[in-house]
This record gives C-alpha cells, structure tokens and sequence, in this order.
C-alpha cells in the first residue's frame, strides 16, 4: 500500500524568458526533484503576455509568485521592511550597463556631462558607487520607473544615454526589430 501525498503548487517567477540561464530548474523538474518532495512547481515566464517585464520582486509581494529570482531590489525591500527571505545571493557580474547612441563619442567617465542620461528608478540607491562616481564627475541624470519607457525614449532619441540593465535592452532590441544583437 502506498501512501499518496498530495502536492503543494508552487510558483517560481523567473527573472526573464525560459531559456538556459535557468536550466537547474528546468533539469529538476524534468528529473522528478520537485515531486519527489511534493511539490508542483510552475516556473514562469518573466514576461507578461503582451511582452511587459514582470518583476519577480512584484509578483513575490503581490502573491501571484512563491519564490523568484531578483536582483539588489530584493536586498532593498527586505531592509526597507518587506517580509522576504532571500535564500541565495549570487552575483557573477553586475548586468547594469551605460549605454549611448552610436553617434556619441563617450571615451571617459567626465564626457557623460555633455548628454542628457536616464537611469531606471532608485538607481542611485541600487548603485552606490556608480552614482557617486557620476556625482564626484558632475554627471546629472534623471530616474524613471518604467524601463520599457526609457528605451523607447533613447530609441526615439529623446534621450543620449541610459543606465539599465543590457538584458533588458537586448531583449527589447529583439523585441523591436525581431533581430537578436550579439
């Protein structure tokens, strides 16, 4: 006689679109880690359908996801007093990038005062040393909430140069032109 036990749903917001940077989950699930201890797990896109970046710090607080991957944003919360738990921290290299138009010849630090710079929101506090690089520089930028919105403001040109993270910009480059950049 075998004793069925019944599974917990669990959710894992992934951090970006199904892909290998994420193959530890893929591999236990498909090997039967996560039953074997009962759980059903669904691990999610970290895009909505209509390609909007889902935040998995979001979806964790909301309750829409049980576990996720993030970023400092996660140490953030937790220190400003949201209930989280973070289980691992593990960072290869920092995916924050400055990025400029092609046609702006940006040799050094100190060239960054000649444009107009947006940064995603909060960045100064996500990146201590970056912005008291660019304070000690006399670089002044602008923060925006939306990333998809400063890409399209750099993108229109409205803007010389951004502060994001390069996945985001690459993904919304394929997005855009349907051609992966390199």
């Amino acid at each position: 006689m075998s004793l069925r036990v019944e599974s917990e749903e669990v959710v894992m917001q992934l951090k970006w679109e199904h892909e290998f940077q994420f193959a530890g989950f893929y591999a236990a699930q498909w090997q039967g880690y996560y039953e074997q201890y009962g759980l059903d797990v669904t691990l999610k896109s970290g895009f909505s359908e209509d390609k909007k970046i889902k935040f998995g710090l979001s979806e964790v607080i909301n309750g829409r996801a049980d576990f996720a991957i993030g970023s400092l944003d996660v140490i953030m919360a937790k220190d400003a007093g949201e209930d989280l738990i973070v289980l691992a921290p593990i960072f290869q290299k920092s995916p924050t990038a400055i990025v400029s138009l092609a046609d702006r010849k940006i040799e050094k630090i100190a060239d960054l005062t000649l444009f107009s710079v947006l940064a995603f929101q909060n960045a100064k506090k996500f990146l201590p040393k970056a912005y008291a690089i660019a304070v000690n520089n006399g670089i002044e930028y602008r923060e925006i909430a939306e990333q998809n919105q400063q890409i399209d403001m750099f993108y229109k040109r409205n803007i010389e140069v951004i502060v994001l993270e390069l996945s985001i910009l690459k993904y919304s480059e394929t997005f855009r032109t349907g051609i992966s950049p390199p």
